[in-house]
């Protein structure tokens, strides 16, 4: 991911918590980074900060240090080498779910359109029908979505920050509780800490209000438990705009072209996290079931919320990266939290019985330079820090 142009305004913190110098970042670009750049930017998806911590990490990692310097404090070569590229791979990939998920919501904007969804026909049921299950998959695949961009933000965040909690487990939920860990890090620690938590919070509370609670409700009932029952709501005609008069003799003529007319508009539900029965019993009265915008509004909206919390905790990681280098007095290395797990499982062979004859044709293998330094370095320890690889050397 190549770096754009970073947000202006409140998107960096106030004061920073470490003192910082100058970044000097270099440039990997490559022209598959110009195209996902220019994708970005089609669909107005900000990764300023993003995209330089991304920068920045992808040139700190090296094949000579074993990943990356800062984690010197972790002696063993294979678990820096896995615990840098799990924190590095990690700024990619939260970009990449912010994709995922725009993509997903502006799937659903296209299926709705400006004129919103008519009344379904006989020939049109089915195909009526299918267009319901495409939404339900891409309401799932939009929170999942922003969820794991935020999941896989906190990864980072613990990496840079020596957070004492498993990098490979990571979820965006410790963060929020991240205050109750205070009192295991150092006085820098505990400020550096503070200060993302101020982050987080500030975004939490801020417009629109319980945004972040309900994302997360939608992602666990989409995931985890039966769908809620989906709610189509008709328009209502404004004051201003003028209604269509016309005379038949046969009344059920009118109720046919009634329904011709109608269009509606998708409502999610206010309160992802009850089933249905008992949001139907709850709430006082039936329009506290739905959210009175269309659908296409708030998935809009949050994602635009979510997306701004994730590029000012990207600027602030970046921020504490350059100033905490290799520091390990003020944040020591949590490396018995984030030791990777060597207890490798069999790998699935798949379904047609083959996998162990397939013979790959020789040649080149053209990637992004970043990748190849993983490549390199995976190369390098599977001969010499008893891997699996026929010859390795045995510790």
């Amino acid at each position: 991911m190549t770096v754009g142009t970073p947000a202006q305004g409140h998107l960096w913190p106030g004061k920073p918590v470490c003192n910082t110098r100058s970044v000097n970042t270099i440039s990997t670009a490559t022209g598959a980074d110009a195209v996902r750049a220019e994708l970005f930017a089609d669909l107005s998806i900000e990764v300023g900060h993003l995209g330089a911590l991304d920068e920045r990490l992808e040139a700190d990692f090296t094949v000579e240090d074993r990943g990356f310097a800062q984690l010197g404090a972790i002696t063993d070569d294979y678990d820096r080498a896995v615990i840098s590229d799990q924190i590095d791979a990690s700024v990619g990939s939260t970009a990449t779910n912010l994709l995922e998920a725009r993509l997903h919501q502006r799937d659903i904007e296209e299926r709705t359109g400006d004129d919103g969804i008519g009344f379904p026909t006989e020939e049109t049921a089915k195909e009526r029908t299918l267009q319901g299950v495409k939404t339900e998959r891409d309401i799932t695949g939009w929170g999942r979505g922003l969820c794991s961009a935020l999941d896989c933000l906190a990864a980072c965040a613990i990496g840079v920050l020596r957070i004492p909690i498993s990098i490979r487990k990571a979820s965006f939920s410790p963060l929020v509780k991240l205050s109750e860990l205070m009192v295991k890090g150092t006085a820098a620690q505990q400020q550096s800490w503070t200060g993302l938590v101020a982050i987080i919070e500030t975004h939490r509370s801020d417009y629109p209000t319980g945004w972040f609670d309900w994302l997360s409700g939608v992602r666990h009932l989409n995931i985890h438990r039966a769908r809620q029952i989906n709610v189509l709501l008709q328009r209502t005609k404004d004051d201003d705009q003028e209604a269509l008069i016309f005379v038949a003799e046969d009344p059920t003529t009118v109720d046919e072209v009634t329904k011709t007319m109608a269009r509606f508009d998708l409502h999610l539900r206010q309160r992802p996290q009850l089933s249905d029965m008992q949001d139907l019993i709850e709430a006082p009265k039936a329009t506290d079931i739905w959210i009175a915008e269309p659908a296409q509004n708030t998935l809009a909206g949050v994602f635009l919320t979510t997306n701004q919390l994730v590029e000012e905790i990207a600027g602030f990681l970046l921020d504490q990266w350059v100033a905490i280098g290799d520091n390990s007095t003020d944040f020591p290395v949590p490396a018995d939290k984030w030791k990777p797990d060597r207890n490798i499982p069999a790998g699935f062979e798949g379904v047609t019985g083959v996998a162990s004859s397939f013979k790959p044709a020789k040649g080149q293998l053209h990637t992004h330079p970043a990748l190849a330094k993983r490549l390199a370095l995976a190369e390098e320890l599977a001969t010499t820090q008893g891997s699996r690889r026929p010859g390795a050397h045995k510790p």
